[in-house]
Parts: C-alpha cells; structure tokens; sequence
C-alpha cells in the first residue's frame, strides 16, 4: 500500500468527523449547509482517488450500500425548469438499490442534483444526488448517517498495515 494513500485516509475520516460534528449543530445558517456539502463531496473525491489508485481493499471496493431511489417524473428527458428535485421526481415512490462506492462517487462529483433533506427542527438528515447521466432516470437519496459510515470504512481500510 502506498504511504500516500495514509493521508487521503486520514483526511476522510476527518471528514467523517465533520459531518458528525456538523449533525449535532442546533442552527443550520446556509453556510454552515454549504460546508456541509463540501466537506461530504471532497469526501467523496478522496473515494474516487483512493479507488482509481487501487489502495482501497477489494471486499470495499466491490461492496454494495443499500440506498433509496425515486424516479423521474418525466423520463422521456422533458426539461423541468427547476432543479429542484421535488419538481423532476416521485418522492412517493421510492425503491432500495444497492450501489458500490465508485457509483455513489460518481453521483457526487458529477451531480446535476444535490439537495439535502430536513428534519423538523431544520436539521440536515440526507441528501437527493443524481449525476449528470441519471438526471433524467432517478435520484438517490443517502442519510449523512450512511455517509459517515461510508467514510469511516474507507477511512480505516488497511490502515493499520501502513
């Protein structure tokens, strides 16, 4: 395992921190909402780059995470002029697929949407993501809960070996 591949880690399961950190906060200003979602797309970035590297295990690379999907309103591909995601798919019917890692980072680094979802005290619970290609199919949605686990797996995969 590369010695580099230690600080993409690390960083990861700094990230991992921040959100759970950032979860906890009692007031959600739009800052704080926009480095929320810097901080879980980087995450993601340091995903892809670990993966293209092949310093990530093959058990984790090849797991699939059970998400929820919802599709498209219109999925002939007729142009909604909203991005938001309320506006382009059905909310009421979602399904679980199950995804691997490079998937989900796909979606992240190459949304065409990114809208996080509310609890009643206006807390950020989870995220609407669709890359580009599956913008006119379905948008997934991902619970930070899952996310920081996500980071936390590939955070700590062979770490002790280095």
């Amino acid at each position: 395992m590369s010695l580099h591949s230690h600080y993409w880690k690390k960083d990861l399961l700094k990230r991992s921190s921040v959100i759970s950190d950032k979860v906890k906060h009692q007031r959600w200003g739009d800052e704080a909402i926009m480095i929320l979602e810097q901080v879980i797309t980087l995450g993601f970035y340091s995903i892809q780059r670990l993966l293209k590297e092949n310093l990530i295990s093959h058990k984790l690379t090849n797991k699939k995470f059970t998400i929820l999907k919802y599709p498209a309103l219109t999925p002939d591909g007729t142009i909604v002029r909203s991005h938001e995601v309320h506006n382009h798919f059905d909310l009421h019917k979602s399904g679980k697929t199950n995804k691997n890692s490079l998937f989900l980072c796909h979606q992240f680094l190459q949304s065409h949407y990114l809208e996080f979802t509310y609890d009643q005290k206006k807390h950020p619970l989870s995220i609407y993501v669709s890359s580009e290609k599956s913008k006119n199919k379905e948008v997934y949605k991902i619970d930070l809960k899952q996310i920081i686990e996500i980071f936390n797996e590939v955070g700590e995969d062979n770490l002790s070996a280095i």
